[in-house]
């Protein structure tokens, strides 16, 4: 059949733009199928519309950071690094800043920036976005070899990419249609979840009517498991009082902990720089300025206004009570309720309240090196890794770049021949080709020569010139950094390509065919 395209990509968010723009950016003609009127709307209202791109960190702690399935992006993460995402937006021309927590955003502080340069990635490269709905996967001799629109549109490629996003934020587009299309052609769907989600919690005496709107900086959160007492998470950040529960980022990193919110406690150290022991020494500093205050108005120079009540009446101690008659047993009690201000959690805000959406499909189905389907051909699910083709002999000469003359990287080929190409400073003086020893070394010269590669060896044997230079044995073959560096370099240069467009370079044909060659030409041929 006639393909129209070379991918399809179902959504413009982040990551359908994203691998739109890399296909394309490989000489691929791609086309994205947003159902909004504006890609990358969801984009806008992340980080508090400021966007939080990245994580400064390396790919060994941003795995770390994964909650569920990390060893599926293992692949993913190394194949487009954190420093590499910073590096394309700022190639795009957004300027980026670290902030706490290794947390990366656009110097702007707008999210617009991040979708912007998004769309002009995938425009650079010649990618078509068109508005439209798809409704249905079109299938072939079990493979999906294009879409079918709600307006009964028909595109066609051998590859489509579903980047539809989960259910969360389902305003900007991401609705959880993608679950259905998988669904169609055989994917198991894990039952959709929020994840990053404000919590509600008990309502004790209608607390959160007087803390709602609180904002506390600095402070730590504590998740811990009912059953056995054990922390599960512990985090130092921010955090934010609702009218139904917690909200901000502690609360929403630590709902992703929660598969059951009640088998939870929650405990929140108002004060994590201070050991009990200083704590108490602190409110003993408070009250001695005002030895016959209430209790109830001498908390005022270590808690927020709208907290004090509360923590007053769930200590027990009579607001009206002098600092003075506070018993030390009583103050332990107060700076424990101060060290561990408790919370119950009885439920997660609604899906569509989410950041980020868990379930989905199931990633055993899906391959972790290209994002394809394992189930049916010509689908893969927001990715496909980058290649970048090497040659060996290119690998083999790259250890050797600093060398003052000719590099000559060989490779035994057998019947009297060498796989074989040429390179001096870093650069090629030949392409990679099979010749045999005197075409070799009439080409090498009386100049210096480091010969490398299982065939140096050999070569320097077979010759016994001056000139030849036996690489050292320690650096003589190939090894896995020179193909990382050569491989980077192509990709740095725009030679990436998707796994499926390489394919083997044979600098010799087939010894079979070779023989029906020469079968062929002495009229040997029967056929």
């Amino acid at each position: 059949m006639k393909y129209e395209f070379d991918r399809i990509v179902i959504g413009g968010g982040a990551a359908g733009l994203f691998a739109a723009g890399w296909a394309a950016k490989s000489g691929l003609r791609v086309l994205v199928l947003e159902k909004r009127e504006r890609p990358a709307r969801k984009i806008l209202v992340t980080g508090k519309g400021r966007c939080n791109v990245t994580n400064h960190c390396s790919p060994q702690e941003f795995i770390a950071a994964v909650r569920r399935n990390p060893r599926f992006l293992m692949s993913a993460i190394y194949a487009m690094t954190p420093q590499d995402t910073m590096a394309c937006f700022e190639e795009l021309g957004v300027a980026l800043k670290t902030e706490r927590g290794n947390r990366v955003f656009p110097v702007s502080d707008r999210a617009m920036d991040i979708a912007d340069a998004l769309v002009r990635f995938a425009r650079q490269g010649g990618v078509q976005i068109k508005q439209a709905t798809v409704s249905e996967l079109i299938q072939r001799d079990d493979a999906v070899v294009g879409v079918k629109t709600e307006a009964g549109e028909e595109f066609f490629a051998p590859l489509t990419i579903l980047a539809t996003g989960g259910k969360s934020y389902p305003g900007t587009g991401s609705d959880g249609s993608g679950y259905a299309l998988a669904a169609a052609v055989g994917h198991t769907i894990i039952p959709p979840r929020p994840s990053l989600v404000p919590i509600i919690c008990e309502n004790t005496d209608k607390q959160f009517t007087t803390l709602m709107g609180l904002s506390l900086r600095n402070v730590t959160l504590n998740l811990i498991q009912k059953k056995n007492g054990k922390v599960i998470y512990s985090e130092l950040g921010e955090m934010l009082f609702t009218h139904f529960g917690i909200s901000g980022p502690l609360a929403l990193t630590a709902s992703s902990y929660m598969d059951v919110p009640t088998d939870y406690r929650i405990t929140i150290d108002c004060k994590p720089g201070l050991t009990p022991e200083q704590l108490d020494a602190r409110m003993l500093r408070d009250f001695e300025g005002s030895p016959n205050r209430a209790f109830g108005n001498a908390l005022e120079a270590l808690l927020p206004h709208s907290l004090i009540p509360v923590v007053v009446a769930k200590s027990g101690i009579p607001a009206e009570r002098r600092v003075n008659q506070l018993t030390r047993e009583e103050r332990q009690k107060l700076g424990a309720l101060i060290k561990a201000f408790p919370l119950t959690p009885q439920a997660l805000r609604p899906i569509e309240e989410a950041v980020i959406t868990a379930g989905g499909v199931s990633v055993k189905e899906i391959d972790p090196r290209t994002m394809r389907s394992k189930l049916v051909k010509g689908l893969a699910f927001a990715g496909g890794t980058p290649c970048a083709a090497v040659s060996p002999l290119e690998a083999l000469a790259k250890a050797h770049e600093a060398f003052p003359g000719v590099v000559c990287a060989v490779m035994d080929a057998r019947r009297g021949q060498y796989y074989n190409a040429l390179f001096q400073n870093g650069e090629r003086l030949c392409s990679d080709r099979a010749i045999d020893t005197d075409a070799l070394l009439a080409e090498l010269g009386s100049g210096p020569v480091l010969v490398c590669g299982d065939g140096a060896a050999l070569l320097c044997e077979r010759a016994r010139r001056e000139n030849l230079r036996l690489a050292p044995e320690s650096s003589r073959e190939q090894n896995a950094l020179s193909v990382a560096l050569c491989g980077y370099r192509r990709w740095s240069l725009g030679y990436a390509v998707t796994p499926d467009a390489l394919s083997p370079v044979y600098l010799r044909k087939p010894q079979a065919e070779r023989e029906r060659e020469e079968r062929m030409n002495k009229g040997e041929n029967k056929e």
